[in-house]
Order: structure tokens, then C-alpha cells, then sequence
């Protein structure tokens, strides 16, 4: 179970559901994105902890997706987003990006 659930909604669907190997904590939002090459993209984007891949498995077309979320700062593209940002999902690898969100600033990995 992710220990960042609220406690008491960790806690009812334990009871509810004793089943329960994993949770995730995410938060999707439309963000604003910039890169050295690109003064401005708008992405949905999802925040998510480091189980989200444990309940939604990915396949990664480049890097090494649990090594990204295992890391602060660090995020993950799908291809889509990495081709619009940075040309393809290789070249995205390393990137430094940064989002609207203030004093934030992530590395393609």
C-alpha cells in the first residue's frame, strides 16, 4: 500500500478490499513546459510517486522509467511529448525541462 494515501482512505480500503497490493498517488494537471529549444509548450501532465508504475505498468520507448520516479525531480515523457519537445524520445533523455510550476525544474531520464 503507498504510505502517501490519506491515512484514513488507506486504512477503509484495506478493510474493504484486503486484495489491495498497491496503491498510487497521482495528480493530473495542464502544465506549461520550456527547454532550451522550445521557449513554450502547454502538456497534460500527470504527477505521480514512485508506485505508480507498480499499478500502471509502462513500457519506456527510452531510459529507465523506474529509475525516474525513484528520483526527486526526474520525470518521464511519453514519445508524443518527448518528439514535441526535444525532436525525439532520445534526444529528450537528459533534458533539462522546466514547468510552470514555481522553483521546479525536471530531467528527462
Amino acid at each position: 500500500m503507498n504510505e502517501r494515501v490519506p491515512g484514513l482512505l488507506s486504512e477503509e480500503l484495506r478493510k474493504e478490499f484486503p486484495g489491495i497490493e498497491a496503491s498510487a498517488d497521482f495528480l493530473s494537471e495542464q502544465l506549461d513546459y520550456t527547454t532550451e529549444a522550445k521557449e513554450y509548450l502547454s502538456l497534460k501532465t500527470l504527477c505521480v510517486d514512485s508506485a505508480f508504475l507498480q499499478v500502471f505498468p509502462q513500457r519506456a520507448v527510452a531510459g529507465d522509467l523506474a529509475q525516474a520516479l525513484q528520483r526527486a525531480g526526474s520525470m518521464v515523457l511519453t514519445e508524443s511529448a518527448a518528439i514535441r519537445l526535444c525532436g525525439d524520445a532520445e534526444k529528450a533523455l537528459g533534458q533539462k525541462l522546466r514547468m510552470s510550476c514555481p522553483g521546479y525544474s525536471g530531467l528527462a531520464r
